[in-house]
């Protein structure tokens, strides 16, 4: 289970990490190591919680037009041309006048008002969704600016959300499962990894005969053995760049690479206690995650061709 909080730990679920199925995991688990960059820094968490603002509403302006006196005289001219036909048809002109005279100031009148309620109702539902929408974005903005000054506290809460996070976001190759501690009050993190067995790496190689010809022959244990120590440092070493981006709070990130043996027991491979401090200088200069990782406090037993023995880990879970 992974434990997070203070020394009274939360219990969480295990964390599964389902790995990307490439044909060539040692080549992009280094690529993802080298593409790391630094870490969030406070002082630019600090300058983002800063310059957060919330997004408003932008109204929508009534649109429709003011009804004019020229159009409604317009109107009931053409009324009177339809309605008014006297008899006597030199009045005419003189009674179509009178038919627009006598009812353009109350039909004016009545158009105004129900234009002025159309407007009226139409800037009272804009207002009420600015309101409504406006608390929304303030509330949301309100959220963010706590969750990041979680994030500089190193609230357990919000690394228990990290962690969870960086399950379902890390895009390493191969599957693994991860199980972890987070001591808050000392910025702590103690991590165990359940590492990919070396059979998961492919076995078998591509060449290319002086014919041309593409010929698949199996890798030999040396090879798979250099590939396999390869991913496995890069793998602990971009985990740790990981649990320490979750916040500026945590300052040291013990993590360990378990395999389980042909009898079923699982055994610690390798034991490495990184230091935020000297990870964050030794990334001005990513270098072979091996070499990077036994610049660190660490239990490694490893020979010159790559057998990795069992080893007894810095901290345990």
């Amino acid at each position: 289970m992974v434990d997070i909080g203070q020394l009274a730990a939360w219990d969480l679920e295990e964390q599964s990490f389902p790995g990307t199925h490439t044909d060539d995991p040692v080549g992009v688990m280094l690529r993802l190591w080298r593409g790391v960059r630094p870490f969030r820094a406070a002082e630019s968490l600090e300058a983002e919680m800063d310059s957060l603002r919330p997004q408003f509403y932008e109204r929508r302006v009534f649109e429709a037009p003011r009804p004019t006196l020229s159009e409604v005289q317009e109107v009931l001219s053409r009324e009177a041309d339809e309605k008014v036909r006297p008899r006597a048809f030199w009045k005419t002109w003189q009674m179509r006048d009178e038919y627009v005279r006598n009812r353009v100031k109350e039909r004016y009148a009545e158009l105004v008002a129900a234009w002025e309620r159309e407007r009226d109702a139409f800037d009272a539902r804009e207002g009420r969704i600015a309101e409504e929408r406006d608390a929304a974005a303030e509330e949301k903005c309100e959220r963010r600016r706590e969750r990041i000054r979680e994030v500089l506290a190193g609230d357990a809460h919000a690394v228990r959300e990290g962690v969870e996070r960086l399950s379902s976001e890390c895009p390493t190759p191969l599957p693994f499962i991860l199980r972890c501690v987070y001591y808050e009050d000392e910025g702590r993190m103690v991590a165990e990894v359940e590492l990919p067995a070396p059979d998961e790496l492919p076995q078998t190689t591509v060449e290319l005969t002086k014919s041309g010809k593409r010929r698949v022959r199996p890798k030999t244990q040396r090879a798979l053995r250099e590939e396999y120590a390869r991913y496995l440092f890069a793998l602990l070493a971009y985990l740790a760049h990981g649990m320490f981006d979750l916040s500026p709070a945590i300052v040291c990130v013990a993590v360990s690479g378990y395999r389980t043996n042909e009898d079923a027991v699982r055994e610690c491979v390798l034991s490495i206690l990184f230091d935020r401090e000297g990870f964050t200088a030794a990334l001005d200069d990513i270098m072979d995650p091996e070499a990077f990782c036994l610049s660190f406090e660490h239990r490694c037993r490893m020979t010159k061709t790559k057998v990795i023995k069992v080893v007894e880990p810095l901290e345990r879970l």
